[in-house]
Protein backbone atom coordinates (compact mmCIF):
# COMPACT_ATOMS: atom_id res chain seq x y z
CA UNK A 1 0.00 0.00 0.00
CA UNK A 2 1.39 3.28 -1.47
CA UNK A 3 0.83 6.51 0.53
CA UNK A 4 0.41 9.13 -0.95
CA UNK A 5 1.97 13.18 -0.54
CA UNK A 6 -1.15 13.81 1.33
CA UNK A 7 -1.89 11.17 3.77
CA UNK A 8 2.14 10.89 4.55
CA UNK A 9 1.68 14.85 5.83
CA UNK A 10 -1.27 14.32 8.04
CA UNK A 11 0.31 11.69 9.68
CA UNK A 12 3.31 13.11 10.61
CA UNK A 13 1.61 16.50 11.48
CA UNK A 14 -0.76 14.28 13.94
CA UNK A 15 2.70 12.38 14.83
CA UNK A 16 4.16 15.93 16.04
CA UNK A 17 0.75 17.22 17.53
CA UNK A 18 0.85 14.39 19.67
CA UNK A 19 4.38 14.45 20.70
CA UNK A 20 4.03 18.35 21.36
CA UNK A 21 0.75 17.72 23.42
CA UNK A 22 3.20 14.83 25.32
CA UNK A 23 5.32 16.91 26.57
CA UNK A 24 3.18 20.36 27.50
CA UNK A 25 0.66 18.31 29.32
CA UNK A 26 0.45 17.98 32.73
CA UNK A 27 1.52 14.58 34.71
CA UNK A 28 -1.66 12.77 36.00
CA UNK A 29 -2.18 9.30 37.63
CA UNK A 30 -3.85 6.48 35.60
CA UNK A 31 -6.89 4.25 37.08
CA UNK A 32 -5.04 0.58 37.26
CA UNK A 33 -7.42 -1.26 34.29
CA UNK A 34 -8.60 1.43 32.06
CA UNK A 35 -6.69 1.91 28.61
CA UNK A 36 -4.15 -0.12 29.12
CA UNK A 37 -2.94 -0.02 25.68
CA UNK A 38 -2.68 3.27 24.79
CA UNK A 39 -1.13 4.14 28.73
CA UNK A 40 1.85 1.42 27.92
CA UNK A 41 2.43 3.75 24.25
CA UNK A 42 2.35 7.34 26.12
CA UNK A 43 4.40 6.10 29.47
CA UNK A 44 7.11 4.97 26.65
CA UNK A 45 6.77 8.52 24.92
CA UNK A 46 6.89 9.93 28.95
CA UNK A 47 9.88 8.29 29.47
CA UNK A 48 12.32 9.17 26.20
CA UNK A 49 11.06 13.10 26.80
CA UNK A 50 11.81 12.46 30.68
CA UNK A 51 15.27 11.37 29.24
CA UNK A 52 15.59 14.10 26.67
CA UNK A 53 14.87 16.57 29.75
CA UNK A 54 16.87 15.11 32.07
CA UNK A 55 20.37 14.95 29.66
CA UNK A 56 19.52 18.68 28.99
CA UNK A 57 19.34 19.29 32.60
CA UNK A 58 23.22 17.65 33.16
CA UNK A 59 24.48 19.32 30.45
CA UNK A 60 23.78 22.41 32.10
CA UNK A 61 25.98 24.21 34.32
CA UNK A 62 25.72 24.03 38.39
CA UNK A 63 22.67 25.68 40.00
CA UNK A 64 23.74 28.58 42.01
CA UNK A 65 22.05 27.23 44.90
CA UNK A 66 23.54 24.22 44.78
CA UNK A 67 27.30 25.87 45.12
CA UNK A 68 25.85 27.69 48.12
CA UNK A 69 24.91 25.00 49.72
CA UNK A 70 28.18 22.86 49.63
CA UNK A 71 30.13 26.30 50.29
CA UNK A 72 27.69 26.47 53.58
CA UNK A 73 28.86 22.88 54.41
CA UNK A 74 32.32 23.80 54.00
CA UNK A 75 31.85 26.61 56.43
CA UNK A 76 30.40 24.23 59.02
CA UNK A 77 32.93 22.09 58.95
CA UNK A 78 35.81 24.39 59.28
CA UNK A 79 34.26 25.81 62.15
CA UNK A 80 33.44 22.73 63.86
CA UNK A 81 37.48 22.75 63.83
CA UNK A 82 38.55 21.14 60.44
CA UNK A 83 41.00 22.24 58.15
CA UNK A 84 39.89 23.41 54.98
CA UNK A 85 42.07 20.34 52.64
CA UNK A 86 39.79 18.03 55.09
CA UNK A 87 36.62 19.84 54.80
CA UNK A 88 37.25 20.01 51.38
CA UNK A 89 38.01 15.76 51.38
CA UNK A 90 35.32 15.20 53.44
CA UNK A 91 32.15 17.02 52.44
CA UNK A 92 30.77 15.35 49.29
CA UNK A 93 28.11 17.77 47.89
CA UNK A 94 24.66 17.25 47.67
CA UNK A 95 23.76 17.78 44.33
CA UNK A 96 25.08 14.98 41.48
CA UNK A 97 26.05 17.36 39.32
CA UNK A 98 28.31 19.52 41.44
CA UNK A 99 29.23 16.07 43.36
CA UNK A 100 30.89 15.13 39.54
CA UNK A 101 32.27 18.85 39.03
CA UNK A 102 34.55 18.56 42.21
CA UNK A 103 35.36 14.97 42.00
CA UNK A 104 38.84 15.72 40.41
CA UNK A 105 38.84 18.14 42.91
CA UNK A 106 38.57 15.67 45.62
CA UNK A 107 40.88 12.99 43.53
CA UNK A 108 43.67 15.47 44.21
CA UNK A 109 43.68 16.30 47.88
CA UNK A 110 43.22 12.50 48.58
CA UNK A 111 46.55 12.04 46.33
CA UNK A 112 48.73 14.85 48.11
CA UNK A 113 48.11 17.77 45.70
CA UNK A 114 48.22 21.41 47.38
CA UNK A 115 44.50 22.96 47.41
CA UNK A 116 45.31 25.57 44.46
CA UNK A 117 46.95 22.88 41.81
CA UNK A 118 44.19 20.58 42.41
CA UNK A 119 41.82 23.49 41.75
CA UNK A 120 43.81 24.45 38.47
CA UNK A 121 44.20 21.43 37.51
CA UNK A 122 40.15 20.70 37.71
CA UNK A 123 38.04 20.44 34.89
CA UNK A 124 34.83 19.83 33.69
CA UNK A 125 34.64 15.91 33.39
CA UNK A 126 32.31 13.39 31.90
CA UNK A 127 30.00 10.69 33.42
CA UNK A 128 29.85 7.71 31.11
CA UNK A 129 28.61 9.46 27.57
CA UNK A 130 26.89 12.75 29.20
CA UNK A 131 29.26 15.69 29.44
CA UNK A 132 28.68 17.90 32.65
CA UNK A 133 29.69 21.59 32.44
CA UNK A 134 31.45 22.97 35.72
CA UNK A 135 30.22 26.27 34.95
CA UNK A 136 30.81 29.77 36.59
CA UNK A 137 28.93 29.80 39.68
CA UNK A 138 31.56 26.29 40.51
CA UNK A 139 34.21 28.84 39.31
CA UNK A 140 33.46 31.25 41.50
CA UNK A 141 33.56 28.61 44.52
CA UNK A 142 37.07 27.55 43.76
CA UNK A 143 38.35 31.33 43.08
CA UNK A 144 37.30 31.94 47.12
CA UNK A 145 39.17 28.27 47.67
CA UNK A 146 42.12 29.23 46.13
CA UNK A 147 42.35 32.42 47.50
CA UNK A 148 41.89 31.85 51.06
CA UNK A 149 44.53 28.63 50.54
CA UNK A 150 46.80 31.06 50.09
CA UNK A 151 45.95 33.95 52.08
CA UNK A 152 45.02 32.06 55.20
CA UNK A 153 42.73 33.80 57.48
CA UNK A 154 39.15 32.99 58.01
CA UNK A 155 38.52 30.90 55.42
CA UNK A 156 34.87 29.74 56.80
CA UNK A 157 33.86 33.89 56.63
CA UNK A 158 34.79 34.24 52.98
CA UNK A 159 32.77 31.04 52.18
CA UNK A 160 29.51 32.02 54.08
CA UNK A 161 29.63 35.28 51.65
CA UNK A 162 30.44 33.08 48.20
CA UNK A 163 27.52 31.41 49.54
CA UNK A 164 25.61 34.52 50.66
CA UNK A 165 26.36 35.97 46.85
CA UNK A 166 25.46 32.80 44.98
CA UNK A 167 21.80 32.94 46.67
CA UNK A 168 21.64 35.98 45.30
CA UNK A 169 22.16 35.37 42.15
CA UNK A 170 19.61 32.26 42.38
CA UNK A 171 17.25 34.62 43.44
CA UNK A 172 17.68 37.22 40.58
CA UNK A 173 17.38 33.86 38.19
CA UNK A 174 13.79 32.96 40.07
CA UNK A 175 12.71 36.05 39.71
CA UNK A 176 13.43 36.38 36.18
CA UNK A 177 11.89 33.15 35.24
CA UNK A 178 8.75 34.10 36.99
CA UNK A 179 8.59 37.40 35.06
CA UNK A 180 9.20 35.17 31.83
CA UNK A 181 6.71 32.64 32.49
CA UNK A 182 3.64 34.39 30.34
CA UNK A 183 6.34 34.89 27.21
CA UNK A 184 6.84 31.54 27.62
CA UNK A 185 3.52 30.65 27.63
CA UNK A 186 3.43 33.00 24.58
CA UNK A 187 5.85 30.91 22.66
CA UNK A 188 4.38 27.69 23.15
CA UNK A 189 0.82 28.33 21.86
CA UNK A 190 2.51 30.42 18.80
CA UNK A 191 4.69 27.01 18.16
CA UNK A 192 1.87 24.83 18.81
CA UNK A 193 -1.30 26.86 16.99
CA UNK A 194 0.28 26.64 13.69
CA UNK A 195 1.15 23.25 13.66
CA UNK A 196 -2.41 22.19 15.13
CA UNK A 197 -4.14 24.45 12.19
CA UNK A 198 -2.14 23.12 9.60
CA UNK A 199 -3.03 19.23 10.63
CA UNK A 200 -6.67 20.17 11.21
CA UNK A 201 -6.81 21.75 7.41
CA UNK A 202 -4.94 18.66 5.89
CA UNK A 203 -7.52 16.35 7.53
CA UNK A 204 -10.76 18.62 6.47
CA UNK A 205 -9.60 20.33 3.12
CA UNK A 206 -9.35 18.83 0.10
CA UNK A 207 -8.08 22.21 -1.55
CA UNK A 208 -5.09 22.08 1.09
CA UNK A 209 -4.01 18.40 0.45
CA UNK A 210 -4.15 19.26 -3.34
CA UNK A 211 -1.55 22.39 -2.66
CA UNK A 212 0.58 19.65 -0.65
CA UNK A 213 0.93 17.91 -4.00
CA UNK A 214 1.87 20.82 -5.85
CA UNK A 215 6.23 21.44 -5.04
CA UNK A 216 5.14 25.12 -4.46
CA UNK A 217 3.08 23.85 -1.93
CA UNK A 218 5.19 21.59 -0.49
CA UNK A 219 7.92 24.03 -0.53
CA UNK A 220 5.56 26.95 1.20
CA UNK A 221 4.64 24.42 3.96
CA UNK A 222 8.25 22.96 5.01
CA UNK A 223 8.95 26.90 4.68
CA UNK A 224 6.44 28.05 7.34
CA UNK A 225 7.83 24.42 9.52
CA UNK A 226 11.38 26.01 9.43
CA UNK A 227 10.27 29.53 10.43
CA UNK A 228 7.79 27.82 13.30
CA UNK A 229 10.84 26.11 14.68
CA UNK A 230 13.26 28.91 13.97
CA UNK A 231 10.59 31.21 15.88
CA UNK A 232 10.53 29.07 18.72
CA UNK A 233 14.14 29.06 19.04
CA UNK A 234 14.67 32.79 18.70
CA UNK A 235 11.59 33.47 21.57
CA UNK A 236 13.22 30.85 24.31
CA UNK A 237 16.70 32.65 23.46
CA UNK A 238 14.99 36.20 24.32
CA UNK A 239 13.14 35.15 27.32
CA UNK A 240 16.56 32.90 28.25
CA UNK A 241 15.00 29.46 28.57
CA UNK A 242 18.70 28.11 29.12
CA UNK A 243 19.36 30.17 32.36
Amino acid sequence: MTLNPSEIGAISSATTITLIAIVLRPRRRRPEGIGRPLSAVTDQLQRAVDKVRSTRRRRRSVPPEDVADWCDQLARRMRSGSTLRNALTSVTPSSSALSHATETLRLGLERGQPIPDALDTTQPISAGRESLRRGPHVDLAFAVIAIAARLGGSNATALDRAAASLRVLAADRQERRAQAAQARLSAHVLTVVPLAMLSLLLLLDSDVRATLRAPVGAACIAAGLLLNGVGWKWMRHIIGAKQ
